[in-house]
């Protein structure tokens, strides 16, 4: 960007300084000016603004700039669920449910209203009381956008999982939709004699 100097006086040691329509004092190597305001070797980015008007559009620019930088500084991505009513039918019961991300304050409170739906979701899956013919997620499952889940249980073989949630490859808490706390993990109960017969328990590292 070419720009002219006006008003500066010139630096008779700098014969640079006589050209009125010069760039950084013919100097970009010494004196960068990524975005043209600068006036002269060593001196100060000019604020000035072509009138009042612009002058209140920058700042306000630059403070929609910082907020959204410190939003990003207190905001998580995190996982939480909707899950389906619980289903009976003859020695089995299941529900489904939908695992998606959002993204919340430091209060655990969501900063949008809807999903983020850009993200890859893994879930990783334990249990040491598995019943035979079970399948969880071991080895991890990765989806995009929206995890659905088919939780099931047999009667007469109840067991326990430990699910863990990653977001684009990055660990991710859960959010636990009714008290509206974060957790760094999830256990998912399941027995066919229980009420109710399946029950999510979070809970924290120690």
């Amino acid at each position: 960007m070419v720009t002219r100097r006006v008003g500066q006086p010139p630096d008779l040691g700098n014969p640079q300084t006589l050209n009125l329509y010069d760039y950084v004092g013919g100097d970009p190597t010494n004196h960068p000016d990524a975005d043209g305001h600068l006036q002269g070797p060593g001196q100060e980015a000019s604020n000035a603004c072509a009138d009042n008007q612009q002058c209140a559009e920058n700042k306000q620019g630059q403070a929609h700039d910082q907020t959204v930088q410190a939003q990003k500084k207190t905001t998580e991505i995190v996982v939480t669920a909707e899950n389906s009513p619980t289903h009976q039918l003859g020695t089995f019961a299941g529900r489904e449910a939908t695992y998606y991300v959002v993204e919340v304050d430091k209060e655990g409170k969501r900063t949008s209203g809807g999903a983020e739906t850009n993200h890859d979701i893994t879930l990783s899956e334990k249990s040491s009381n598995l019943p035979k013919g079970n399948q969880i997620a071991d080895p991890p499952q990765t989806k995009h956008r929206l995890f659905e889940d088919t939780q099931s249980v047999k009667a007469g073989h109840p067991y326990d999982v430990t699910r863990r949630w990653s977001v684009d490859k990055h660990p991710a808490r859960v959010l636990d939709p009714v008290s509206g706390k974060l957790y760094n993990y999830e256990i998912l109960h399941l027995s066919f004699e229980a009420r109710p017969q399946l029950r999510i328990e979070y809970k924290n590292d120690q």
